[in-house]
């Protein structure tokens, strides 16, 4: 993704309201980009590896979404450490 004036100028002005020391902004393209991106800062924010993740379920279709996916989808990614799958729970 190339920065363009308008992404430029746009992640300045965020710079300027959001709190703290933030400086850096991602501007994904679709759920698949936005997933990939969250299970990296994740990782990266927490100095965890484990991911839970919703079996029977669809994130995406990039390497780390799929492999995160709780369906047969999820084999063409092949083995990706540190997904957990979890069965959603269900009112009774």
């Amino acid at each position: 993704m190339s920065m363009t004036t308008v992404r430029a100028k746009l992640c300045s002005l965020l710079g300027d309201i959001t709190p703290g020391d933030i400086n850096g902004f991602l501007f994904p393209l679709g759920g698949s980009e936005a997933n990939e991106g969250a299970i990296r800062i994740a990782r990266r924010y927490t100095g965890k590896f484990k991911i839970l993740s919703s079996m029977r379920s669809y994130h995406g279709g990039s390497t780390g979404p799929l492999a995160a996916t709780g369906d047969f989808r999820a084999r063409f990614a092949g083995e990706m450490p540190g997904f957990v799958k979890i069965f959603n729970p269900h009112a009774l």
